[in-house]
């Protein structure tokens, strides 16, 4: 089964981001050929290399489904795409348990029960099915106005092409590793990026991943760095 891997990022955090990310990927037995970065926030769409990475630099801004966007538009084929933002790190079993599809081929499986960030796996074949709805929500607006808008969108339409959408059963990623009904084990409170954002560190045992948020629902703020 062909697994590819979009990364979703921003030109004012990625130099942050991608150093941590992409080597956890790598650790976990990830190829780099299966790895796509797609960075927001640019002028033009180019394409660069991150040390024999694909990476898109685009000339939008869509939050996590920038790299969603780029691949209906651009029609990058795979059986799957995991979709993830880059303040997540991967384990070392990543590898192994993102790999573990159901059977039935659904078309997109979660990370966790909603919300679930728009994390997960998704077949390209429901992407594509989805294009237009996609292209819709493509931003080319970069004012701190309107990234704060879309961040506050983000949050009341969360999952809306994960679990928000009826039309076919969404699956879950391996329900016998989850080890209570948060899906999730709050480890840490801290900030590896650097600035003053206060992230906390949750982890995911079904996929191995953890997750660091800078908004969990503590104030009616929606944290942005720029």
């Amino acid at each position: 089964m062909d697994i590819k891997f979009c990364i979703n990022t921003v030109n004012t955090f990625s130099e942050r981001t991608l150093p941590v990310i992409i080597p956890s990927m790598l650790d976990s037995g990830i190829e780099k050929k299966d790895i796509y970065i797609f960075e927001g926030g640019h002028s033009d769409r180019r394409l660069d290399d991150y040390d024999g990475i694909f990476y898109m630099k685009v000339d939008h801004n869509s939050l996590e489904y920038t790299g969603m966007i780029e691949i209906v538009e651009n029609e990058i084929e795979a059986d799957y795409w995991f979709n993830t933002h880059d303040t997540a790190i991967m384990g070392r079993d990543f590898a192994r348990l993102v790999r573990n599809i159901p059977h039935s081929m659904p078309d997109k499986v979660a990370l966790k029960p909603y919300p679930s960030m728009s994390i997960g796996s998704y077949k390209y074949s429901y992407l594509m099915s989805k294009k237009e709805i996609l292209l819709s929500i493509k931003n080319h607006d970069y004012s701190r106005e309107k990234l704060l808008s879309d961040k506050a969108w983000g949050v009341s339409n969360e999952d809306f092409i994960l679990w928000k959408n009826n039309e076919t059963e969404t699956h879950l990623y391996n329900e016998d590793a989850i080890p209570d009904a948060d899906y999730f084990e709050v480890v840490d409170y801290v900030n590896i990026y650097g600035g003053d954002t206060v992230r906390r560190k949750e982890y995911y045992p079904q996929l191995d991943i953890s997750k660091m948020k800078s908004n969990w629902g503590q104030s009616a703020h929606v944290g942005v760095d720029l």
